[in-house]
């Protein structure tokens, strides 16, 4: 039985998820290619701008309706433990309270794995993807050894050498903070002039 499972899982990584991976590695050598002209640098910088903006219309994407719904649902079942004080009998009180509490745990619990499946998908999957993707098929050590002389990215005198794995990194959470701040900035000003 356990061959089975194991030849099922190699036929469908064999079959499916590696000429997937090679489409979409494709797909996006296509649309870098224009930028082949430039440095190792500027297309590292460009690829992590495409990331930080694809994490942030994720995660607006995902955190759209449901979260509001769930808040206010644990909001709710929360507020309605200060009505169980007027059941009179103590051990009907007790259990109407754990009743309650049980229902908003549950609520809460959906609540944190919605933040946690928003996590993964809007800002894990951009980030460990194309750095996956600079890091083993775009930019090699001997890919960047031909086309710069040196196996990184960016060196700036001796000591300072970064991979294209270090720069895509820091790109992306440098840009993602600035795309945060703009988000900040902009809701600012929308909801004083609101008022």
């Amino acid at each position: 039985m356990e061959e089975l499972f194991e030849s099922f899982f190699d036929f469908l990584y064999d079959s499916i998820i590696i000429p997937v991976l090679h489409l979409i590695d494709a797909f996006l050598n296509l649309l870098i290619s224009p930028l082949s002209s430039y440095s190792p640098l500027i297309r590292i910088l460009v690829v992590a701008i495409f990331g930080a903006l694809l994490s942030r219309i994720l995660a607006n994407k995902f955190k759209a309706g449901r979260e509001k719904e769930l808040n206010k649902e644990f909001q709710e079942k929360i507020s309605s433990l200060k009505y169980t004080k007027d059941v009179r009998d103590n051990k009907l009180r007790k259990i109407v309270r754990k009743g309650i509490k049980q229902s908003a745990d549950e609520t809460y619990e959906k609540i944190i794995l919605d933040r946690f499946f928003e996590t993964g998908v809007s800002y894990f999957l951009p980030l460990f993807f194309f750095l996956i993707w600079l890091e083993y098929s775009l930019f090699m050590p001997e890919n960047l050894v031909s086309l710069t002389g040196s196996p990184y990215a960016y060196v700036r005198g001796p000591n300072v050498k970064l991979s294209a794995a270090s720069v895509y990194l820091y790109s992306y959470n440098i840009i993602l903070a600035g795309l945060w701040i703009i988000e900040l900035i902009v809701r600012f000003v929308s909801d004083t002039r609101k008022k």
